[in-house]
């Protein structure tokens, strides 16, 4: 499918939704379940394209992988395949090879990892050959990405020493850092978090239960968007709770502010609509980067000035983010200003005569995150629609089970 033009539905949305399971702790789990030497068995692991890669890429032994657009495969198995033996090609697709990993190689190869760039310094392919790490204590520039980090924590317990890092510069999307931690901890490894020290003393992996992975918070914000524009709604989001180790349920309070009550329910959580508590919102995305380009979208359908900031690490994943995000707010009458790298800023509004066509730029949460305006702005054209299966695979048809028509 090339498109989907998206129109809203017809009356009010009571509607209960069972989002994906976290693709962020799909595959730390992943990580930790192959180092535990398939320890512990997981009950519920996302079948996001993400999550379905990495697990076929961690069941076979094959010496060429290719993670295709998953960043997060790409950092985690660099580190992994740095600490077990063999020698591997690590690749993916165009956009993954102009994505920097420059910070997470080079502390690898201070600890005394063997690894090369193999056409770009500082960037994918990677030809890494695996062997048994002495060091313990590395420094690394948390500014670029928390992927990295989280990558050397989840092999910390499997170094002859266990692992210090020191995180050096401004911490950005630390809630996924927290995540780690908490994930480790549970599965019976100690790890120590003070300002900017990680420790990691060496361990196994070991959970006596079989895990059953939590709905994931990132997903949840589209229907945030939902409820927001979609008076006297009601949606449920089945089992997803407030006490979750995702750095995301901050949602709560971004979109407490664009029109949503959130209500503890013993099945989930109670989205309803209410009236917006500002005229005017700023918030630092820094600790929840993917939660920008649904605020964006929706702070422009409602005509809300503001500025979003700590946008810093977006031109980094899927698409250049914050230069997509602003080329496509603008087809819809947003007045922007913007660096293309840190902020945005919505100035003012004007009446669209542009097309409805909605580029996506490969990127799952664009197309995701513009559908929802189809209340404000019906017969919305969402391109390359079929992209959402790399978190979310079902996006389309929860859509069509709360009243969208496609």
């Amino acid at each position: 499918m090339t498109h989907f033009t998206v129109f809203p539905p017809e009356k009010p949305i009571n509607q209960s939704i069972e989002l994906p399971v976290s693709k962020s702790i799909s595959n730390r789990l992943l990580i930790m379940q192959y180092l535990s030497a398939f320890g512990f068995s997981i009950q519920n692991l996302s079948s996001a394209e993400d999550s379905e890669i990495l697990k076929n890429i961690l069941t076979n032994d094959e010496k060429y992988v290719n993670v295709e657009h998953a960043g997060t495969c790409m950092r985690f198995l660099c580190a992994l395949f740095a600490i077990t033996q063999g020698e591997r090609i690590l690749t993916g697709s165009e956009r993954m090879k102009s994505r920097p990993i420059k910070n997470l190689v080079e502390a690898l190869k201070k600890m005394g990892a063997d690894i090369e760039y193999i056409e770009k310094d500082g960037f994918p392919p990677l030809k890494i050959i695996g062997k048994k790490i002495i060091k313990s204590q590395i420094e690394i520039d948390a500014s670029i990405s928390s992927q990295f980090i989280s990558a050397l924590m989840l092999v910390g317990p499997y170094l002859e020493n266990g692992l210090k890092i020191k995180l050096i510069g401004q911490k950005v999307s630390n809630s996924y850092i927290e995540m780690t931690k908490k994930m480790m901890i549970e599965l019976g490894i100690e790890v120590d978090y003070q300002l900017n020290i990680i420790s990691i003393k060496k361990g196994r992996y070991t959970s006596s239960n079989e895990i059953i992975i939590e709905p994931d918070w990132s997903s949840a914000s589209f229907w945030f968007q939902i409820v927001a524009f979609s008076k006297n709604s009601e949606i449920l989001l089945k089992n997803l709770s407030l006490d979750s180790v995702q750095g995301d349920k901050v949602l709560i309070d971004i979109f407490s502010n664009l029109g949503v009550d959130s209500v503890k329910h013993p099945n989930g959580l109670l989205l309803k609509n209410c009236k917006p508590k500002t005229n005017f919102f700023n918030y630092d995305f820094i600790n929840c980067p993917d939660l920008a380009q649904p605020t964006a979208a929706t702070m422009c359908a409602m005509k809300l000035k503001g500025k979003l900031t700590g946008l810093q690490t977006l031109n980094k994943k899927e698409s250049e983010r914050v230069k997509s995000l602003c080329s496509e707010l603008k087809k819809l009458g947003a007045e922007i200003e913007s660096d293309f790298e840190n902020f945005i800023a919505f100035k003012s509004f004007r009446n669209s005569h542009e097309s409805l066509n909605i580029n996506t730029f490969n990127d799952h949460r664009i197309a995701m995150s513009f559908a929802p305006l189809s209340f404000k702005y019906p017969g919305i054209i969402i391109e390359n629609p079929n992209v959402v299966s790399k978190s979310y695979p079902n996006y389309w048809k929860d859509l069509k089970l709360a009243g969208f028509k496609f």
